[in-house]
């Protein structure tokens, strides 16, 4: 409970779950709710409900694919990476309202402020430097050899890291920034007691986040040393997966697409050349987080990759992700240079612009790659592509989508349509059966606990883990429970045999003390979303059941104990009863 009860109710009532959810992926109405796909994993029929209520500030999700569940914060928690302090912040700033300064149960505020001040600082460091005297060599190469202008120079704030081991950290340590505080951003390394200048020697291209805070870096050598690019690492402030580059410039595009590209400077000659809708991710191959961020702009892609391997991996996977997330892809085919920043040069922005124009949907593209395997003048060859592509098209596309492209693969191979309809139902049944089979492995995994990240104790309770979330299930509908005597004589959280159980009966309880209100804002100050998840889970579970009274907690509190007690009753085996002992201690201080 970071910030004060009332300023978070108010804030979640002025925070419209609905908009925010529909930003990021499309819903539909069911009933008094509404329903679509998850936006935290890959799915096709939709298993993510929006719980709407009378009172806003109760709307609430879950997902009953993946068990993601949570409220307006929660929710900007997962989709934006940040934690709970930072969440209420960003919310409050969409709403207008003014975040209090009051905090409390001792959490130590993280300064996000002076950390952005310091990436600014020495975003001004490294263009001062671009334009002076130490800076002669990388302003040759940006304008002289990468044809930039000053006023390009300028809007992308671009800069040079001087070669030198501790120039940028003196200075920002003139400036009142500690040694800490430079390596939490990646502007300083740290081996022994030595500090040093992460960037040396490198063009410099700031990374600035949708708000225009600057969050991290990307350094390019000049030569053909290595690394050719350097980009800070995940810090407090920036996670290169949730961001793109230019992406602050591209979101208020005339355009209704945007174009994704390899390079910083990629991005930067086709915003030269006017095509202001370019961005680039950071260091790594498109993520589901950026593909989900994108949706929230535009409904079209173009993808402008390079064409060596690497190049195409990375079109294949922008084109599932982005795909999954519902957006529409084009492929670029960049025909005579090796980039759009060459093409550009080369050919100028309306030869670009017919590029656009002539961009295959990614099925064609998908077709024109694999045809390149195989010489359809050949009969096996012409079978083998046949049976390729109607792998192919067992993927995320539509029964209509299919039909279309079965029609043009019957074109390429002469083959008949039935024939290939019959093939594609062959596929698509074994897949059907395959995926049916991994569902039941997953459910008898989940059921034992095999692999559980939230709860690891539930594959050595399994039926114990049942009966505890069945009691914060009841608990969360009922929390006048948590202050009822009788319950209180018998439950604590050393009742618990699970630590992540325990943990969220201790927050529940605290909170409801405090609060007199169990709300899964309140609980997400103390508990991770996964944590709050967990217990949404358990509540949904509950409610579909007619009797949730306090009869029926107190019984599976004591069916509980009864469990407990064969859990810690002496086995006879020395050793298998030091390991217990072991266990609870392990549990204990985990608590």
């Amino acid at each position: 409970m970071a910030f004060p009860q009332n300023f978070i109710m108010e804030l979640k009532s002025r925070a419209n779950l609905v908009d925010l959810i529909s930003s990021v992926t499309e819903l539909k109405r069911a009933g008094s709710n509404l329903v679509g796909r998850c936006p935290f994993h890959n799915e096709r029929t939709g298993s993510f409900t929006v719980f709407n209520s009378s009172d806003p500030s109760a709307a609430h999700y879950y997902c009953f694919g993946c068990g993601e569940g949570g409220d307006a914060i929660t929710f900007v928690m997962k989709t934006e990476n940040l934690d709970y302090p930072a969440a209420v912040e960003a919310l409050a700033n969409r709403v207008g309202m003014k975040v209090p300064e009051e905090r409390r149960f001792g959490e130590k505020k993280l300064d996000r402020a002076r950390l952005y001040e310091l990436n600014a600082a020495a975003a001004r460091f490294f263009h001062e430097t671009l334009i002076g005297e130490k800076g002669k060599i990388g302003l040759d190469y940006l304008m002289n050899k990468r044809g930039l202008s000053m006023g390009v120079i300028r809007h992308f704030g671009l800069g040079f890291a001087p070669q030198s081991w501790n120039e940028l950290t003196d200075a920002m340590k003139k400036k009142g920034f500690t040694e800490d505080e430079l390596v939490s951003v990646f502007l300083a390394g740290r081996k022994g007691e030595r500090v040093f200048d992460m960037f040396r020697g490198r063009v410099m291209f700031p990374i600035i986040d949708l708000s225009g805070h600057i969050i991290a870096f990307g350094g390019r050598v000049m030569d053909n040393s290595t690394p050719k690019y350097l980009n800070s690492s995940d810090t407090a402030v920036f996670k290169k997966r949730m961001n793109l580059y230019a992406l602050n410039f591209a979101k208020s595009t005339t355009r209704d697409a945007l174009i994704f590209c390899e390079g910083y400077m990629d991005v930067i000659a086709l915003h030269r050349a006017g095509f202001t809708n370019a961005v680039a991710t950071l260091g790594t191959a498109i993520t589901p987080e950026q593909a989900r961020l994108v949706r929230r702009y535009v409904k079209k892609v173009y993808l402008c990759y390079d064409s060596d391997d690497a190049g195409q991996r990375a079109t294949a996977k922008a084109i599932e992700l982005l795909e999954a997330a519902d957006v529409q892809v084009r492929v670029i085919t960049v025909k005579g240079a090796k980039d759009p920043d060459e093409f550009i040069t080369k050919f100028g922005a309306d030869a670009f612009e017919k590029l656009l124009a002539d961009a295959d949907g990614h099925i064609e593209y998908a077709f024109r790659k694999l045809a390149r395997d195989f010489n359809l003048d050949v009969p096996e060859e012409r079978l083998r592509f046949a049976r390729a592509a109607c792998e192919m098209l067992c993927g995320n596309f539509s029964a209509l989508e299919r039909e279309v492209y079965l029609s043009r693969l019957a074109e390429l191979t002469k083959i008949d349509l039935a024939v290939l309809r019959n093939q594609l139902s062959s596929i698509l049944k074994g897949r059907e059966r395959a995926v049916k089979k991994r569902e039941q492995t997953q459910v008898l995994q989940k059921l034992s606990g095999y692999g559980d990240r939230v709860n690891p104790d539930r594959q050595k309770y399994p039926a114990a883990a049942i009966i505890e979330e069945q009691i914060l299930g009841i608990l969360f509908l009922h929390p006048e429970f948590l202050a009822d005597a009788q319950v209180a004589g018998v439950l604590s959280a050393e009742t618990f045999l699970c630590a992540v159980h325990s943990r969220a009966f201790a927050a529940m309880k605290d909170v409801y003390a405090q609060s007199d209100l169990l709300d899964i804002a309140l609980l997400s100050a103390v508990l991770s979303p996964e944590e709050v998840s967990l217990i949404m889970g358990a509540k949904l579970l509950r409610e579909k059941l007619t009797d949730n009274s306090k009869a029926v907690l107190l019984d599976l509190v004591g069916r509980l104990g009864e469990l407990k007690d064969k859990e810690t009753a002496p086995s006879g085996d020395l050793a298998a009863d030091i390991e217990k002992i072991r266990q609870r201690k392990l549990k204990k201080e985990r608590q």
